[in-house]
């Protein structure tokens, strides 16, 4: 989308033009002040209107960059604004280093021929012969001229200015602190009005004749007093320029936001304060709930459970006895019956070699004493799909051992290690 200067109308290229508070310039708009970007669209305008009514009376002679008018002591630099000559400050020179570059000259062809001459090494020491030179770039003096114009201070820069140029600035200097500005003398037309006057009397011109000179010198003397009083407008005239008030802290944006944070902070912190005196009584009656809430996980006597082969086993009864079968001995044992429902597709066979006896640390192996008992376990059982079968296994303990300290860890005939279950041979307290 095109964009256009706000003062002047001209489209504004890419890249280019100065961007003011209220709108934008183009470059040569903007040249009117160094602070043109701090000013609105109406104070640069205002710049513009006074620098016009100089431009009006301007009538320049051209020396380098400056553009001079003596009579009405008007001056401007490379289409700059017009500035009085009253508002010339002062100038100074700047020394610009100059840049060095050096040059190698003849080492491409002087180590072609040493190469061609004595091989490689003719060829490496043709190339460093090379002459060099050293060139200087840039350098000079820069002049920075200062003006009082518009309201603020304007400096203008010249790089390697002629000597005229600096005589031209001292001489309007010099002019300023002598104070020798020449007034416009207007009681000339004046005389000659009375001379006029006096060749009527005598007879000399006609009446006619007079009053055609008086018409000229009239319009003579008023053009020259329009053109003073327009000077000494000029010349006179104070421009403020309206700063750019600042917005207070409270109108702008970013100081609500901060505002925001901090308010929810504050009101984070007191419902945190107020939550953490709640949390820790709710987390002592928590806690004393969940020791009174701990899920028993263990199976005992009377509860079924299914292995992952989809096996379900249950202790139907746990005896601690000395005697199996007909026979009493010196022998204690853990005697366990167990019901087996087979849940599967497919048979499923029940080893007593897979049976264990488990207190602590310490396991119990099943004893031949239970081939004597009337549903003994005897070697590898066959339990077909859907059938049940009861079956008891006898394990030797300690006499002083009671019954409920055991737990049994029942698997299949060893090929599956995943398909154990464990039993806690007491009742469910």
């Amino acid at each position: 989308m095109a964009k256009y200067c706000d003062n002047c109308g001209e489209q504004i290229l890419a890249l280019t033009g100065i961007k003011t508070l209220d709108g934008r310039l183009c470059n040569r708009c903007a040249q009117i002040s160094i602070m043109a970007k701090s000013l609105n669209t109406m104070d640069i305008r205002k710049l513009w209107a006074l620098s016009d009514r100089r431009k009006g009376v301007f009538s320049p002679q051209v020396f380098e960059c400056f553009c001079v008018d003596y009579k009405n002591r008007l001056l401007s630099i490379s289409n700059s604004p017009i500035h009085r000559f009253e508002e010339l400050i002062s100038y100074e020179f700047e020394e610009i280093q100059p840049t060095y570059e050096t040059r190698t000259r003849g080492g491409f062809t002087r180590g072609i021929v040493g190469g061609v001459v004595a091989g490689p090494v003719g060829a490496l020491i043709g190339s460093g012969t090379a002459k060099k030179t050293t060139i200087a770039k840039g350098g000079g003096r820069r002049l920075h001229i200062y003006f009082s114009s518009f309201g603020q201070t304007q400096t203008y820069s010249i790089d390697n200015p002629k000597d005229g140029m600096v005589g031209l600035l001292d001489k309007i200097l010099s002019e300023k602190q002598n104070n020798k500005e020449e007034p416009m003398d207007l009681s000339k037309n004046a005389e000659t009005l009375l001379k006029f006057k006096q060749l009527l009397d005598e007879g000399i011109i006609t009446q006619e004749e007079f009053e055609q000179k008086k018409k000229a010198l009239l319009i003579e003397n008023d053009a020259q007093s329009i053109k003073e009083e327009t000077i000494a407008t000029i010349k006179e005239e104070e421009l403020t320029v309206v700063k750019p008030k600042k917005k207070p802290v409270y109108k702008k944006w970013w100081f609500w936001l901060v505002m925001l944070w901090v308010l929810g902070a504050f009101i984070g912190m007191i419902v945190g304060i107020a939550g953490s005196d709640s949390d820790s009584s709710d987390t002592s009656e928590n806690q004393k709930e969940v020791e009174e809430e701990v899920v028993d996980t263990n199976i005992y006597i009377g509860e079924q459970v299914k292995n992952n082969s989809n096996v379900y086993y249950k202790v139907t009864n746990v005896q601690n006895t000395n005697k199996i079968g007909y026979n009493s001995t010196s022998n204690n044992y853990v005697v366990v019956t167990i019901q087996i429902y087979n849940a599967r597709n497919s048979s499923w066979n029940q080893n007593p070699l897979n049976c264990k006896l488990i207190k602590g640390s310490q396991e119990y192996e099943y004893n031949s004493a239970t081939f004597y008992l009337d549903y003994g376990m005897t070697g590898l059982t066959e339990i077909n799909p859907g059938i049940s079968k009861t079956m008891q296994i006898a394990f030797e303990t300690p006499t002083t051992t009671l019954q409920d300290e055991y737990k049994i860890e029942l698997s299949d005939y060893g090929i599956w290690l995943d398909d154990s279950v464990t039993i806690v041979l007491k009742s469910r307290a």
